[in-house]
């Protein structure tokens, strides 16, 4: 099953989507061939029917089977990893019905109004519509298990976006570039408190397998990097350097980046305060990327103190470092509450065993 759409920044083509069928038990199983091992959903069973709606009848016998429990994706091993690292690549967490929708959607944005930054041309063109502006972007994180994966970070709270805004990010070829440094995002000149939130997540509508398509940079462990250069020289010192730290004098020891690769439909979790940076585009296709900034209740009365303690908000990845330094004798337990009209939030089952 193959698509093509036609874009003032060139031409998309979907390859053959994987499905992958859960049983009643919650287990997800790849079908075969598919070359794989998501635990999410990918594809769907039944072309000539409504994506969505064959999204919801796959999700039936799930959320039949295990009323009233609670299913976490994320098992410690992938805690352990966001706390070393600052970010999370989930295979498949978006079905491509969601994905095809929210890329007419952004086909109608590109087409009617112009980039807040880029011209268009080769390099990063980056579009920040109000949320009601792209409904069905909105629902590539709310109707897919993606919001529900971002909040096992943080139970027992719960996320929401932190701006009423979605970023659509394109990366045009050909534009070789590969990015010196990273940046933490909110920390321009007069921006007091600075822009924080908790999370970003990233749906990828593009293949980014390769690199230099397009893929983000990150500085793995620069989140603790800066958690300690906050508090020995203050919250506000990247103002100033417009949240770069290798302006500063003397820059703080980061660590080598490293260039994400995925499929469309990954989902992309990083620490607010983990370094990133766009890179460079050299492949044949337009990278696309919608990006959601996502905090805590609360997020903005206490942003200072996350910001010397990276996990004041991330509870779980607490937990978890606590039981890997106690030889893991104490039990995890699920800290998340029911939802409203006492039922339970169910998620797709499962431990991710694989980075794309």
């Amino acid at each position: 099953m193959s698509a093509s759409r036609k874009s003032d920044a060139g031409t998309f083509r979907n390859g053959v989507v994987r499905s992958a069928q859960i049983d009643r038990s919650g287990r997800s199983r790849s079908s075969p061939g598919s070359g794989r091992r998501s635990r999410a959903l990918r594809g769907w069973d039944e072309p000539t029917r409504s994506p969505l709606r064959a999204e919801e009848k796959r999700l039936a016998p799930l959320c039949d089977g295990l009323q009233n429990r609670f299913v976490s994706l994320l098992a410690d091993r992938d805690l352990y990893e966001f706390a070393r690292d600052g970010f999370l690549v989930v295979p498949g967490a978006v079905l491509e019905g969601l994905l095809a929708a929210a890329d007419e959607e952004i086909d109608g944005l590109i087409e009617q109004e112009p980039p807040a930054r880029g011209d268009r041309g080769p390099g990063p063109n980056l579009w920040f519509p109000p949320r009601r502006r792209l409904p069905r972007c909105e629902e590539a994180l709310t109707r897919s298990p993606a919001l529900g994966i971002a909040e096992e970070l943080v139970a027992p709270l719960r996320l929401d976006h932190a701006f009423d805004h979605i970023q659509v990010a394109t990366t045009v070829p050909p534009w070789r570039h590969i990015p010196g440094g990273p940046h933490i995002d909110g920390h321009g000149n007069g921006q007091d408190p600075p822009g924080s939130f908790t999370l970003l997540a990233g749906i990828l509508l593009t293949d980014q397998r390769a690199g230099r398509s397009g893929n983000l940079w990150v500085w793995p462990g620069s989140h603790l990097v800066h958690a300690d250069l906050f508090r020995e020289r203050g919250t506000r010192v990247l103002q100033p350097a417009d949240g770069h730290p290798t302006f500063l004098d003397p820059p703080p020891p980061l660590g080598p980046k490293v260039e994400l690769t995925g499929r469309r439909g990954d989902l992309l979790l990083a620490h607010y305060l983990l370094g990133h940076n766009s890179g460079g585009n050299t492949g044949a296709r337009v990278r696309r990327t919608i990006y959601y900034r996502l905090a805590a209740p609360g997020h903005a009365h206490r942003w200072e103190e996350t910001f010397l303690d990276p996990w004041t908000e991330y509870e779980p990845i607490r937990g978890a470092l606590s039981r890997q330094a106690d030889g893991g004798r104490t039990p995890r337990t699920d800290s998340r509450q029911p939802v409203e009209g006492g039922a339970t939030a169910v998620r797709p089952a499962g431990q991710l065993t694989d980075k794309p």
